[in-house]
């Protein structure tokens, strides 16, 4: 029937059966005057993580930026979130007055989709390992690079949320072997790296 979805084709021929498919193609920020004033843009504005550019007199904050990756060297990252932008403006705030910008807390984000809540803290992209915990109506999953926890994304699971974003905002981790195990609350294997 034209106008319906039946399947969607992966690249190497695959195909997965779908009756919606939802397409997000991003968003493209206007650099302009960045770009008129000679400042680095790749993407986006190009920052450190506090919000500085390659320009003294310059910084930069929210979705038009991009900053380093926290795991992957030599590649930017741009966070469009809402928690981004305000510890970003405030830190590029504390710039412009010439003040220490402070230490940045973990990126974290949400969204509301229909019955569910979903939450993710740190940056999944460029993990090695994962662990899935699963459960009837909940689900976490656990991102890891080197042993290390460096993400976490959770559905309706708000206690795991919040032990990871703690663990994270410490640099400590969660023991890899003991979070597949559903009946262990994740607050108990948070260690240090």
């Amino acid at each position: 029937m034209p106008g319906r979805v039946g399947a969607a084709v992966l690249a190497d021929g695959t195909e997965l059966p779908a009756d919606l498919v939802v397409v997000g193609i991003g968003a493209v920020p206007t650099v302009d005057l960045a770009r008129d004033l000679g400042l680095r843009c790749e993407g986006g504005i190009v920052t450190d993580e506090h919000g500085r550019t390659d320009h003294p007199a310059v910084v930069a904050a929210g979705d038009c930026t991009v900053q380093p990756h926290p795991h992957l060297a030599g590649r930017l990252l741009g966070l469009e979130s809402v928690n981004n932008a305000a510890e970003q403006g405030r830190a590029a705030g504390r710039i412009a007055a010439g003040t220490d910008p402070g230490p940045r807390g973990v990126p974290w984000f949400w969204s509301n989709q229909g019955d569910l809540r979903i939450q993710i803290v740190g940056v999944s992209d460029g993990h090695d390992d994962l662990v899935v915990r699963r459960s009837e109506d909940r689900i976490t999953v656990l991102y890891y690079r080197d042993g290390v926890l460096i993400a976490a994304d959770t559905v309706d699971n708000p206690r795991d949320h919040n032990a990871a974003k703690r663990a994270l905002a410490n640099g400590q981790t969660i023991d890899r072997e003991a979070a597949a195990d559903i009946e262990v609350p994740l607050k108990s294997l948070v260690r240090p790296v």
